[in-house]
């Protein structure tokens, strides 16, 4: 006989108690219904606890890798950045300036935007048209006109390394699969008999 039906028998017999004395039967059928529930609590937890710590410890296991990562990219990338400061610093300067005086452009974008105006998509349809302009002064002249030589961007800017974007969206979705499935896993049977235990007391509170 299952679990199920071992406790619907049990329903059945306390429902003698209830026509007979109300106030015993409530308190009985209380007591059945959370002893079901830390029961069946209990079963759930041996089930789902090994699936839920195998896929915690898999997602943190990935989770240490990026971290890693992450770190040790960024950091030698900084080490380039700071042994190459004296060579790159004017060219640094440069982009700083040029930001800023692009400033003003970007917020009045921003503010179309507002607006419901397509001002992004304006935006990024003239800087491709200025690649394509780009692309073929250098074909002709063999320089840039809005990029840096390849050596200068080789030297100042390239630097393969873990962007704090793509740390960030692997942080989220980590999070995410510790609200559902990991916790639910983990604690879903410990909640049931905690609930089953309620039941219980509050028969006897309430009854």
């Amino acid at each position: 006989m299952s679990l199920s039906g071992i406790f619907n028998g049990i329903k059945k017999l306390v429902e003698i108690p209830v026509v007979i004395i109300p106030r015993l039967g409530k308190i009985a059928t209380g007591v059945v219904n959370g002893l079901e529930d830390i029961f069946e609590g209990v079963v759930q937890e041996f089930e789902e606890l090994p699936k839920g710590a195998w896929y915690a410890t898999l997602d943190l296991s990935v989770l240490f890798q990026y971290t890693g990562v992450f770190l040790f990219t960024n950091f030698v990338c900084a080490m380039k950045a700071m042994s190459n400061i004296k060579s790159c610093f004017i060219f640094y300067l440069i982009e700083m300036i040029g930001t800023i005086i692009y400033a003003p452009i970007a917020i009045f974008i921003f503010i179309l935007s507002l607006f419901r105006m397509p001002s992004y998509s304006w935006e990024s349809q003239f800087w491709d048209k200025m690649e394509e302009f780009d692309l073929l002064v250098y074909n002709y002249c063999q320089f840039h006109i809005i990029h840096y030589p390849k050596s200068i961007r080789q030297n100042c800017y390239n630097c393969i390394r873990l962007k704090p974007t793509v740390f960030a969206k692997y942080i989220s979705e980590f999070i995410q699969d510790v609200e559902d499935p990991i916790f639910g896993l983990l604690f879903g049977g410990i909640e049931k008999m905690f609930t089953g235990f309620l039941n219980m007391l509050m028969a006897f509170i309430g009854g």
